[in-house]
């Protein structure tokens, strides 16, 4: 397990650490020295590339925060990138998350109006790109929490304070077009203020418009060390969609198979994802199936 401090260490800035929960054993890997970054205000993520990636609040090459990838694999730590100025984004506070199209997407504060940003991250090439500028009157103000990735592809969020109210809103914002739709003012009576990240819950049951035998689809092996097949018969839909998460809904791969004369077959490998417990949830047009992977490397 890893995690990261927000204070603490040799230099009062935080640590990176790892936890083996076998034996307790607990270890810094880095302490946070203000040139690497500093005071770390959420977690890693962990990306389809097999990597783990974070924002430090502060320090950098700017002193406006940074984002961080480490590989488990060689024990590499980098510091990706350092942001730069008011107006292109400072000061993450955010999670990361993965999108459909591959980049990463996080919130920071600054922006043109000062009233945050969204920004994507090319994980290939390392260029952060803002994507969105807040205007707090009208699509928000101060993001405090992280993005989530939904199953319709879009990006969920909520700001702290702005909006008509001025209470926050929650909101969706489109990868694909790098479009934002507001979708609900906070007025005080519904709530506000919120400093939380959005979940997505979709019943494992699903909704089903005709009779589907859970033991159609099947996934083999499990426990698996990466590799691993599914398989489904009796399907009525001509596409499925296969989305793999982790325990926190962050999406680790995704993709849309076709249905052949009622089969499909999809071979898939994640070996570089950590070992861990992580799902495989197969949609359709009006079902969902989910089902629970242990991955040990």
């Amino acid at each position: 397990m890893y995690g990261l401090t927000s204070s603490g260490g040799i230099y009062g800035k935080g640590v990176f650490f790892k936890l083996n929960s076998y034996n307790g054993l607990y270890t810094v890997i880095l302490n946070f020295d203000g040139i690497n970054g500093a005071n770390p205000q959420n977690g890693f993520m962990s990306c389809s590339d097999g990597k783990l990636y974070a924002t430090t609040m502060n320090g950098g090459n700017f002193g406006y925060g940074t984002i961080m990838r480490y590989n488990p694999a060689i024990n590499l730590i980098e510091t990706l990138y350092s942001f730069i100025s008011p107006v292109s984004g400072v000061h993450p506070a955010c999670n990361l998350v993965e999108a459909n199209n591959g980049l990463l997407y996080g919130m920071a504060d600054g922006g043109i109006n000062n009233d945050g940003i969204i920004f994507s991250l090319d994980t290939m090439s390392g260029t952060v790109t803002k994507v969105f500028d807040f205007s707090s009157s009208t699509s928000g103000e101060s993001p405090k929490g992280s993005l989530i990735n939904a199953s319709d592809g879009k990006l969920y969020g909520m700001t702290f304070s702005g909006g008509m109210n001025g209470l926050g809103v929650i909101f969706k914002f489109d990868p694909s077009n790098n479009t934002y739709v507001k979708l609900l003012d906070f007025d005080s009576i519904n709530g506000a203020k919120p400093l939380g990240d959005l979940i997505e819950y979709i019943a494992p049951t699903g909704v089903n418009s005709f009779s589907q035998n859970e033991n159609s689809i099947a996934i083999s092996p499990n426990p698996t060390s990466g590799q691993f097949k599914i398989t489904g018969n009796g399907i009525t839909d001509k596409t499925l969609q296969l989305r793999l998460t982790d325990i926190l809904g962050r999406v680790i791969y995704v993709t849309e198979i076709p249905v052949i004369n009622g089969c499909f077959e999809k071979s898939l490998s994640v070996e570089k994802v950590l070992a861990g417990i992580y799902f495989m949830n197969v949609y359709s047009g009006n079902w969902m199936q989910s089902f629970k992977i242990e991955v040990r490397n």
